[in-house]
């Protein structure tokens, strides 16, 4: 709680472009924002993606939308998405033709299968430099040729900020929001690093997926929440429930 303002103070540690539409959410809700993105996006110099007998662009995140546009890559295929969030970042940037998964790669994986068909062509994977979870394998099984475009990397934060370190000494924070194992690993190395991993005692952490929960599992958050589902709207609405509990 920031004494100064009265409003809880939450920890948001998104890459700075992924955390753009949440925070006014954050905000309406009453909540003051510190925002500490725990990955540096830098997209990969290239020429535009060879779209020559693919089908449909596979995005796993609204990151590899932003990179396949920076890089020229055209919006006239259909586009599948691992969630609604990247699947509106698509259609932000000109893709007409946008389905959502809605969850995971896994639903992603089971929604490219009902949706395409292995004999048309191949499936474009919009993707960084790190790769998570099996789509590629998971589609060759299924007969499907797959390609990733790496289009972007994604570096870990190098140290705190000194604003988020004073405030986790000071237990200004009440809550943190971490969507991926990675960014989470980064928190939990740099707190450590920096001494102030003991002061998440007072921080509840809410994670979009058991994955990311169990990067954090070591540190002694006051609670630990995992969304019922790895979508935003599951994740925001777990902070909801607990922002009643405590009023």
């Amino acid at each position: 709680m920031n004494k100064q303002t009265g409003k809880p103070v939450i920890l948001v540690t998104r890459p700075t472009a992924d955390a753009a539409a949440l925070l006014p959410e954050l905000e309406a809700r009453g909540l003051e924002v510190l925002l500490e993105p725990m990955l540096e996006i830098n997209h990969l110099d290239g020429e535009a993606p060879d779209l020559d007998d693919v089908q449909a662009i596979l995005f796993t995140s609204a990151n590899g939308v932003r990179a396949y546009s920076a890089r020229g890559g055209l919006a006239t295929l259909p586009a599948y998405a691992v969630g609604d969030a990247t699947a509106e970042a698509a259609k932000s940037l000109g893709f007409r033709a946008v389905e959502s998964a809605d969850g995971n790669v896994e639903d992603l994986i089971k929604l490219v299968a009902a949706r395409c068909d292995s004999r048309k062509g191949t499936l474009l994977h919009a993707a960084g430099s790190k790769l998570a979870g099996a789509l590629g394998q998971e589609l060759a099984k299924a007969g499907f040729a797959y390609r990733r475009e790496e289009l972007y990397s994604a570096e870990k934060a190098k140290t705190l900020s000194r604003h988020c370190s004073e405030a986790l000494e000071a237990e200004k924070i009440s809550f943190a929001l971490f969507y991926s194992p990675r960014t989470a690993e980064s928190f939990a190395t740099l707190a450590t690093v920096e001494g102030v991993a003991s002061k998440v005692d007072m921080v509840t952490a809410f994670c979009l997926s058991d994955a990311v929960a169990s990067v954090l599992g070591d540190l002694s958050w006051r609670r630990l929440v995992v969304a019922p589902m790895p979508v935003q709207s599951a994740l925001l609405a777990a902070l909801d429930e607990q922002m009643e509990c405590m009023r």
